[in-house]
């Protein structure tokens, strides 16, 4: 990874005629090694305290799996009876009290099973973002006692022994559980919903439906299964994330061009900007990054253009309109991918033909100048 960001550093730092942007140095910081010639001992010193800070959470984690093993592969108390309950589920016993108990076993080992496989995609991410810390382990440890707990207390709430119902009631709270245990706090906001009116610290908002969304990375083009779920390892899940993201960190810990990053974020950037109805329409009339949104803000019939995709009335002034495209040219994440392509651009040594550099000359200035 040092070995690639040397490279790019060799490539831009010539166009940047200085030093480069600070999003560079943050990365590059991520993979120096802080004991870099030191003496042998006292690398052994450290590495020695680093073992003994993990040790204590890692055996926590440790623990509290082997608890939930221990629960998965001994209901019933008998390791036959186990194995006809974990393949038989609900219809491994008649009814009765034992049913309940038997079913409530089930319901508690699902919602095991569900966090601790989203506890291990959790630290593989960690490891993968060089951000595993112990309290990764205590943090993971956390949620699978809350996600037990939480099944146990759903199963003797929401799913008390009715006649003929209880049956179809368990079976719905083993998928509650175990998606529980994939989504943290679900289980808790299941039995939160179910308190009366009167007893709920807060309230969700008529309008957080309509608020809250979600863009998936496959509408970005030259984004496949196999991108996103290397993306989706470093913690970019969404378009938003994308949009947001560190070029060269994606750049070192994949094995992608920092050209084609850097497309994929000016889609993701332009799809946050003008959401999913407008960017369709965009892109079929050619718009589709937000490099060509501010390559066509910088003339009168760009901004015509650009009328129907930004403003909220057609009739709206271009003063106004100008007005909002240099606002979305001042945002943070804009700045940093306006920067980034100049300099590749100019590496190439061919300023001219980024549309970035073609566009308004007042707002591409704010943004360079900011990015600075």
């Amino acid at each position: 990874r040092l070995w690639l960001l040397e490279s790019l550093q060799k490539v831009l730092r010539p166009a940047s005629a200085g030093a480069l942007p600070a999003g560079f140095t943050t990365i590059e910081a991520r993979y120096i090694d802080p004991l870099a010639g030191a003496p042998p001992w006292r690398r052994f010193v450290a590495w020695a305290e680093e073992i003994g800070i993990y040790t204590l959470p890692t055996l926590v984690f440790a623990l509290v799996s082997g608890c939930g093993f221990a629960l998965l592969f001994a209901l019933g108390g008998d390791w036959l009876a186990a194995a006809n309950v974990l393949l038989h589920g609900l219809q491994a016993d008649s009814g009765g009290a034992g049913s309940f108990e038997t079913a409530t076993g089930l319901v508690m080992a699902a919602g095991f099973v569900g966090a601790y496989v989203w506890s291990v995609n959790y630290l593989i991410l960690r490891i993968a973002n060089f951000d595993l810390s112990p309290l990764s382990f205590l943090s993971t440890s956390a949620h699978i006692l809350l996600t037990v707990f939480a099944a146990w207390v759903l199963c003797q709430v929401v799913a008390a022994p009715v006649p003929k119902a209880e049956a179809i009631g368990l079976a719905a709270l083993l998928g509650i559980a175990f998606l529980s245990g994939l989504y943290p706090s679900l289980g808790v906001n299941v039995l939160v919903d179910r308190l009366p009116a009167w007893l709920r610290f807060k309230h969700e908002v008529a309008e957080a439906s309509q608020i809250e969304r979600s863009f998936p990375l496959d509408l970005i083009d030259g984004i496949d299964t196999t991108i996103k779920f290397r993306l989706n390892q470093l913690d970019v899940a969404e378009v938003q994330n994308l949009a947001t993201a560190n070029p060269v960190e994606l750049f070192v810990e994949t094995p992608y061009g920092f050209g084609q990053i850097l497309d994929w974020m000016g889609q993701a950037q332009l799809l946050t900007e003008i959401g999913p109805q407008r960017f369709l329409r965009a892109r079929d009339a050619g718009i589709r990054d937000m490099a060509c949104l501010l390559d066509l803000g910088g003339s009168e019939a760009g901004r015509a253009l650009l009328k129907p995709f930004l403003a909220a009335d057609t009739g709206e002034s271009d003063d106004a309109l100008r007005a909002q495209l240099d606002s979305v040219a001042r945002k943070l994440h804009v700045r940093q991918l306006v920067h980034w392509t100049t300099l590749v651009a100019q590496a190439v040594g061919d300023p001219v033909a980024t549309n970035v550099t073609k566009a308004d000359p007042a707002i591409v200035a704010k943004s360079q100048a900011a990015a600075a």
